[in-house]
């Protein structure tokens, strides 16, 4: 008991000690790494190449634009590693990124600091054959840097090859081999090119704004850092056991007021934890009485419960036996509903024995042997006219008395002197100019206007047996009322489904 007693106020005074020497501490935090900048330039650090000034031929008077693409070599001689995508009709070809995982046959290429760029090119207008227009043999370290973008300063008349690297963009030399320009693509591979090596860098020095040169690191400064990284090390360990020695002395002289303190602490748990027992025993015996009262009220509802299934036991029962009285009371209403409809279409069919309409062909009807225009109504017998809409009038308003549809256009049937009377439209303000007759008494528009909501009735019945109709019929008058009426003669006949649905005329039934 006293090892764990002196255990736990050993943690107890060093974390005390910890919080006090928190600033110390935050003095000999362990510094940030640097992160040196590689001013290396290989293979793998290459993003994209793009070239300026490809110069088109005259061909007949015309210029004749290249097709362009590129190849990568490791050497003038090894085959290509990759090869770009074709540009076609461009003097200045960029070309895209190369793809990040590139696919070298030999994985020593991407340290390479050299390779090879040639520049293909096609003429459509002389010949189909691609020949080596440019070659180079670059050494990365020669480049020279142009910044992080290529800017109008860098523009130039002549020829220009620029490497994008990831740390900027790169001016490859404007020195081509004309042996190889000459040279057609079966002999460029096999041409030694002009070599830009390592004892050429100097010629080709990277010029930088004084302002953003960097002093790279040297072997000293490095050294300097190391030093100063070991004795960091040393001042740490110094510092950890220093601290150890503190609290070790630290623990011996409060020991004994640790003990005070916890025994203390100890006699103040008992008081609490006795007076929580007393409330717990309080609501103990208080939980006792509601749990007899919720039982007793349980068996209550329980009783309720079974009588209230009993009664439901019984309403099911009754309603099952109503459900089948309401199924045969359909049944026999469905099969009165149909032979209703039945009589309907053939109360409306017989209209067909009073007013005939024939087709002659698939535009021209006629009604008891009159004809009836589709809209223009030029050259026609006035009378004729207002005879056969008299007819269709009569049978628009029995089809509607027959089906109970109260019309939307209501019509007033006076034989050859029918008229429509329009009670929708709001711009009529003059009640007795809402009768609009079917006939002609020197006002064409009003005429028209009639049989245009004659029309609108025929397609509203139409609408209410299912049977839809464009615009562009909307003025075949009499066609429309053959549709209607062959309708009405399929369900006659049974040949057509009757829909119970349906409402069925009061009148009719």
């Amino acid at each position: 008991h006293t090892h764990t007693h002196k255990e736990r106020k050993r943690a107890e005074v060093q974390k005390c000690g910890w919080e006090n020497g928190s600033a110390t501490a935050a003095m000999f935090r362990p510094m940030p790494s640097l992160v040196l900048p590689s001013h290396q330039r290989r293979m793998r650090h290459l993003v994209s190449i793009s070239a300026r000034n490809v110069r088109p031929e005259v061909v007949q008077g015309a210029e004749s634009f290249y097709d362009c693409y590129l190849t990568l070599h490791a050497t003038p001689d090894s085959p290509a590693f990759y090869t770009s995508e074709v540009v076609e009709q461009s003097t200045n070809p960029s070309f895209r990124e190369l793809d990040p995982p590139l696919d070298f046959r030999d994985p020593s290429v991407l340290s390479s600091h050299k390779l090879c760029v040639r520049l293909w090119g096609q003429q459509k207008a002389l010949s189909k054959e691609w020949r080596v227009l440019v070659q180079y043999d670059i050494c990365l370290f020669a480049l020279e840097y142009l910044g992080r973008e290529l800017e109008p300063r860098h523009r130039t008349d002549k020829f220009a090859l620029f490497l994008v690297l990831q740390s900027g963009v790169f001016g490859a030399p404007t020195q081509t081999s004309p042996s190889a320009q000459r040279a057609g693509a079966a002999q460029a591979a096999a041409l030694p090119p002009p070599v830009l090596g390592d004892a050429d860098a100097s010629s080709f020095r990277s010029r930088v704004d004084s302002t953003k040169v960097h002093r790279s690191y040297q072997m000293r400064s490095i050294e300097r850092m190391l030093a100063h990284q070991r004795h960091l090390s040393s001042s740490r360990q110094l510092l950890q056991s220093t601290r150890a020695e503190m609290l070790q002395r630290l623990s011996v002289s409060s020991e004994h007021s640790a003990l005070q303190k916890e025994f203390e602490t100890q006699q103040i748990r008992i008081k609490l934890l006795q007076r929580e027992l007393q409330v717990k025993q309080t609501g103990h015996r208080r939980a006792a009485d509601q749990l007899a009262a919720l039982t007793a009220e349980n068996n209550r509802r329980r009783d309720l419960i079974a009588q209230s299934l009993a009664a439901l036991e019984q309403s099911n029962q009754t309603l099952l036996e109503q459900l089948a009285l309401c199924e045969a009371q359909t049944a026999a209403l469905r099969e009165r509903l149909v032979s209703a409809q039945h009589l309907q279409s053939k109360i409306i069919h017989a209209l067909t024995f009073i007013y005939p309409i024939e087709m002659k062909n698939s535009v021209h009807f006629t009604i008891c042997g009159l004809s009836l225009p589709n809209g223009d109504f030029a050259g026609y017998d006035d009378e004729n006219i207002a005879t056969a809409l008299g007819y269709v009038s009569h049978m628009v308003v029995m089809i509607s008395k027959y089906l109970d549809v109260p019309l939307r256009y209501p019509i007033k049937y006076m034989c050859s002197r029918s008229s429509v009377k329009d009670d929708i439209t709001p711009d009529i303000s003059d009640q007795k100019t809402r009768e609009f007759p079917l006939y002609h008494r020197g006002k064409e528009q009003f005429f028209d206007f009639a049989v245009v909501l004659l029309n609108k009735n025929i397609q509203q019945l139409l609408s209410y047996c299912g049977i839809a109709i464009s615009k562009e019929e909307l003025n075949n008058t009499l066609r429309n009322m053959y549709l209607l009426m062959d309708h009405f003669a399929e369900q006659s006949k049974g040949r057509k489904k009757v829909s119970v649905d349906a409402p069925v005329s009061s009148s009719s039934s």
